[in-house]
């Protein structure tokens, strides 16, 4: 006799269609409208696992080893694209604001 795999999140039993995240089994639905997909590194998270801000969602991981919150506005900043002053990182249009003040 097979297992029978249930959902994670709702408890729905599962067939031969199943999808992964963090681990975890899920249905069609929940997978869509509970995980979100880490633009960075393209891998399934959970949605209260979300790291990003309201432009960009990221796994925690990501958002530690590759982004910077900017100084001035908060906002997050690929560590390729962040400007720095001292020890102060920022996004462009910020820099140009404090550089040119």
């Amino acid at each position: 006799m097979s297992e029978i795999l249930t959902c994670s999140v709702c408890g729905c039993e599962l067939d031969d269609d199943f999808y992964e995240a963090e681990d975890k089994v899920l249905c069609e639905e929940c997978y869509y409208n509970e995980t979100f997909r880490c633009e960075d590194c393209g891998e399934r998270f959970f949605n209260n696992h979300n790291y990003g801000d309201d432009n960009i969602c990221l796994s925690e991981a990501c958002r530690n080893e590759d982004y910077y919150v900017c100084t001035r506005c908060e906002r997050l900043v690929y560590t390729d694209d962040v400007y720095w002053s001292g020890d102060d990182p920022y996004c462009s249009d910020c820099y140009e604001d404090e550089d040119g003040s």
